[in-house]
């Protein structure tokens, strides 16, 4: 039993520590070489995602629901045609625990609108609409070790 958990919660800690740190790099570079562009948003939602009820009581439920914002455009560089879904210069995306939270992340970019967004030539598939770097990668840097951690005590405590 201590194996499984040492296993799964140290794999989990390196992997977040590992997408944190890539992600930290790849979004500063991104950004830093940025110019901007005139994108046409063909995508404007918000989506709901509720997690299953672990209780078995029928007076409780443990789900909860979190929305997040998705826009999806289409532009061109160099003579090439691409379309990105990247609000901000990595891949981690950001929920939020209410639908106006994301709806109004995603109000600025409504469906036909033609809204300035940035890409770095070096990789014209990763455009983004946001000149802001994300949160995500630093909270995965830091909930990485809390796993590392969980796994230490796991091996050296549990039986």
């Amino acid at each position: 039993m201590r194996w499984i958990f040492v296993l799964m919660f140290g794999g989990l800690g390196v992997m977040l520590v590992y997408v944190g740190v890539t992600q930290y790099f790849s979004q500063k570079r991104i950004a830093a070489n940025a110019r901007p562009i005139q994108v046409e948003i063909i995508r404007s939602d918000v989506t709901r995602s509720e997690s299953k009820d672990r209780d078995r009581s029928l007076t409780r439920s443990t789900s909860t629901i979190s929305w997040s914002p998705n826009v999806r455009f289409r532009y061109v560089v160099n003579g090439t045609t691409y379309e990105s879904d990247m609000l901000r210069p990595n891949i981690i995306g950001t929920s939020y625990a209410s639908q106006a939270e994301a709806a109004a992340v995603i109000a600025p970019y409504l469906v036909g609108a033609k809204v300035l967004a940035y890409v770095d030539d070096r990789h014209p598939d990763k455009a983004f609409l946001i000149l802001e770097e994300g949160a995500g990668p630093v909270v995965f840097m830091l909930v990485g070790p809390l796993a590392l951690t969980a796994a230490y005590l796991a091996f050296r405590f549990l039986p």
